[in-house]
């Protein structure tokens, strides 16, 4: 009851929240972790080498009601590792949290656009826990995204808005680190703006799923790799 009372009196100052705000972060990959990593160590060292080596760089503009989240760029920990080839087919992905939907729109395909309704974590909890992230002190949550995956979620209530990164949101205060299986996300610079930047909604004649465009992005993408395959070294 303590904990509800706490997001309907941030949910009523995020509304009055008279300002938008501008977040870089940083997105890791944590999938090479035990038997992973040692399955594709085995295939191949320097692809093991070049996954751990990279990160990617993501942009979150926001204010109290839409947010836009996109690719920016890939990021290198160490210059010095041979970098390869990389391809990546990122969403950049749209919350309305007025009329409910979240849109995607991949890079691999920008004159589609994916649409659904937009779900809230599950089971949102406060967890014991604090972290500072760019900063600004944060507290932990822990959930259920709408795939079933366990997330964790460091939020600060300095930020009253009800935004995050990718489709992360829900809590009384702006998600600026999210903790995963697969992936780890932090906030390395947050900017507030001076005044309430509108954000506007992809619009199409026709909406595709997010399954539906995801599958079609991959199939174009895996298309891409095999030509890529084909063609002779220079």
């Amino acid at each position: 009851m303590k904990y509800l009372t706490l997001y309907c009196l941030l949910f009523s100052n995020a509304s009055l929240f008279a300002q938008s705000v501008l977040v870089e972060y940083n997105r890791y990959q944590t999938f090479l972790t035990g038997e992973n990593r040692a399955m594709i160590a085995a295939r191949s060292p320097t692809l093991v080498k070049k996954f751990e080596n990279e990160y990617e760089r993501f942009e979150l503009i926001t204010n109290a009601r839409q947010s836009k989240y996109r690719y920016i760029e890939i990021m290198y920990k160490d210059t010095l590792i041979p970098r390869g080839n990389s391809t990546r087919a990122n969403a950049t992905i749209y919350l309305d949290c007025v009329q409910k939907y979240v849109y995607h729109i991949e890079n691999t395909m920008p004159d589609k656009v994916g649409r659904d309704t937009l779900l809230r974590i599950q089971d949102w909890k406060i967890a014991t826990g604090e972290k500072e992230i760019a900063g600004y002190s944060c507290k932990k949550a822990m959930g259920t995204d709408p795939n079933g995956y366990e997330i964790i979620a460091w939020f600060t209530l300095d930020i009253p808005i009800q935004q995050g990164p990718a489709a992360v949101y829900g809590l009384p205060g702006l998600v600026l680190g999210v903790e995963s299986k697969n992936y780890n996300i932090f906030a390395h610079k947050v900017q507030l703006l001076s005044q309430v930047i509108a954000i506007k909604m992809p619009i199409a004649d026709t909406y595709l799923t997010l399954k539906a465009l995801g599958d079609e992005s991959y199939t174009k993408l895996m298309e891409t790799v095999k030509r890529s395959k084909k063609e002779p070294q220079k």
